[in-house]
C-alpha cells in the first residue's frame, strides 16, 4: 500500500480517544493508521469521510480493497447525489451532523465495529463552525467511551483553530504528532 508507515503506533485501549495531529500528508497518515487497525489488528470500523468523498478514497481503483471490506464508510462530503456503494452511505452534506449522529448510534448498536475514524475535524469545522463541531466531537468521543470503542480524530493544526485544539486535547487520551 502506498504512503507512509506509522513511526509511532497508537496505544489504543478500548474506550480511548486518539488525536492524530498532522501538518502535511494527511491522506497518507490516515491510510497508514487504517492499515494498522484493519490489516494488522483485524478490527472493523466506521470511517467518517469529511475531507474527500468516500467513493474517491475507497473507490474500485483505490487499491484499498483489503481495508474497505472492514469499514463502514459514511460519506459526508459528496452528498446524496452520488449513489453509495455497499457498506457505505452518503449524507446530505457535511452539515448533516444530526443525521450522522443517528447513523453512528445505529451502527454502533450491535458492537461489531470497534473504532470510529474522523477524517478530518478541520473539514467538520469548516462546514459547521467551531461550536457545532465541538458539540459533535464531545458526542462522538463520549459515545465511543461508553461503548468501549476507539475514536481516532485527524486534525491539521493551524493558528486559526487554537480553541478547537484545546477541545480535542481535552477529550483525547493521547495525541500523536505526524
Amino acid at each position: 500500500m502506498p504512503g507512509k508507515t506509522l513511526a509511532k503506533k497508537p496505544e489504543l485501549t478500548f474506550g480511548s480517544v486518539c488525536l492524530v495531529k498532522t501538518v502535511d500528508g494527511l491522506e497518507s497518515a490516515h491510510l497508514a493508521l487504517l492499515k494498522n487497525l484493519v490489516v494488522d489488528e483485524k478490527l472493523h470500523g466506521i470511517y467518517l469521510a469529511f475531507g474527500k468523498p468516500g467513493y474517491k478514497v475507497f473507490g474500485p481503483k483505490s487499491g484499498l480493497e483489503e481495508i474497505v471490506k472492514s469499514l463502514f464508510v459514511i460519506d459526508a462530503r459528496s452528498g446524496a447525489r452520488i449513489p453509495a456503494a455497499e457498506g457505505q452511505i452518503s449524507l446530505q452534506g457535511p452539515t448533516a451532523l444530526t443525521e450522522l449522529s443517528m447513523y453512528i448510534t445505529k451502527l454502533t448498536h450491535d458492537m461489531s465495529y470497534r473504532f470510529v475514524l474522523i477524517d478530518s475535524v478541520n473539514e467538520v469545522m469548516a462546514a459547521n463552525g467551531e461550536d457545532a463541531t465541538e458539540k459533535f466531537i464531545e458526542y462522538v468521543s463520549g459515545k465511543v467511551r461508553r461503548l468501549e470503542m476507539n475514536c481516532i480524530m485527524f486534525f491539521v493544526a493551524d493558528r486559526k483553530a487554537k480553541k478547537m485544539m484545546k477541545t480535542l486535547e481535552s477529550v483525547s487520551d493521547q495525541k500523536i504528532d505526524m
